[in-house]
């Protein structure tokens, strides 16, 4: 069954009777927080033993360990909780039968995952299984982050004014990981300085709003134009000119166009990204080379140059540029949704 996060996440006892859960979304932070949630109400309240964590590179290791752990019987009789951190969850399908050990109570199973697709068969069993919890773990809101934002810094006695709480809760919004890192950086400033105006904040904050258009560019070039759009708003909420996202986006284009013609020459994916300066990052990797399959070297070249010359005619004709900025970026968005749809050989 489906779950909202808020109301598993302030009521997780009225869903205790669950054994399996998987979370997912790209909210990391988000999810990350509610397996630790359900890991120490399992271990304080209905005396679970130690939670084993399963990944990806584990099972690669041992194909048989998750099903090791979950099938064996332990030796002092404990109740154990089994946490799967996947970014590929193709391998459950072959290794369980949900079916049949839905109703298995001894051991809890928790599946952490990023976005899934709505076709993705694991995905499917937990939203049509009653005894499974399906809890997905979206952005958090501006609303949703100011809160968390408000919460961390009264444990810190620190207080700031509304419009730096508003600046930080917009610049912030989205991950939660990210969201703790940067207050840390805010937390020390303050105990250092004693106090804190909005052009220090807006500084300390810079380097995240940098990594925020880098996710932006990565959405437009993935095809997901809704989210694209919503990242759009609040880039520009938070003080990113479209100028600096268009750059960014011509930066992007150039790496790609990079990769390809190093790979001519290499002959192999990974020695072709690890040449590329700036690197990627290994987050972005996978994403990477899947634009890399879906825009081939001639449009790759006369979209840098149409980017070109748009930066030209703005310069020169400066009147309603920020709209047609907005226009270019969601082209691109729009074409590289297109792309993906109708991409089918591999690469």
């Amino acid at each position: 069954m489906i779950v909202n996060y808020n109301k598993f996440s302030e009521n997780f006892s009225n869903f205790n009777s669950c054994r399996f859960f998987l979370i997912y979304g790209p909210n990391y932070g988000k999810a990350e927080s509610l397996v630790q949630k359900i890991t120490n109400y399992l271990q304080e309240k209905e005396n679970f033993g130690r939670r084993i964590l399963v990944t990806n590179e584990i099972i690669s290791k041992n194909k048989n360990f998750l099903r090791e752990k979950f099938y064996s019987e332990d030796l002092f009789a404990s109740k154990r909780i089994i946490y799967c951190s996947l970014e590929n969850l193709e391998i459950l399908s072959s290794l369980f039968d949900f079916e049949k050990v839905k109703d298995k109570k001894e051991t809890v199973l928790i599946i952490k995952a990023p976005e899934l697709d709505k076709r993705n068969y694991v995905r499917k069993i937990f939203e049509k299984t009653k005894q499974f919890c399906s809890i997905p773990c979206y952005e958090d809101t501006e609303y949703e982050t100011k809160q968390l934002i408000k919460g961390y810094l009264e444990k810190e006695k620190i207080d700031l004014n509304e419009d730096i709480l508003t600046f930080v809760s917009r610049t912030l919004v989205g991950d939660r990981n990210s969201l703790k890192n940067e207050l840390k950086k805010i937390v020390l400033f303050y105990k250092i300085e004693k106090k804190a105006t909005l052009e220090q904040i807006k500084k300390i904050l810079s380097s995240q709003a940098l990594l925020k258009i880098d996710d932006f560019v990565y959405e437009i070039f993935s095809g997901k134009k809704d989210f694209s759009e919503k990242m759009h708003d609040n880039l520009v909420k938070t003080g990113i000119s479209n100028i600096q996202i268009l750059n960014a986006i011509s930066r992007h284009l150039l790496m790609l166009l990079s990769f390809k013609e190093n790979l001519l020459v290499l002959k192999c994916h990974e020695e072709a990204i690890n040449k590329l300066k700036p690197p990627v990052f290994f987050k972005n990797k996978d994403k990477f080379k899947n634009q890399a399959k879906v825009w081939s070297k001639q449009r790759l070249c006369r979209t840098i140059e149409k980017i070109y010359l748009f930066e030209r005619k703005i310069k020169s004709e400066p009147n309603n540029s920020e709209l047609q900025i907005k226009f270019m970026i969601f082209s691109l968005a729009k074409t590289s949704r297109t792309l993906v749809r109708l991409f089918r050989p591999p690469f």
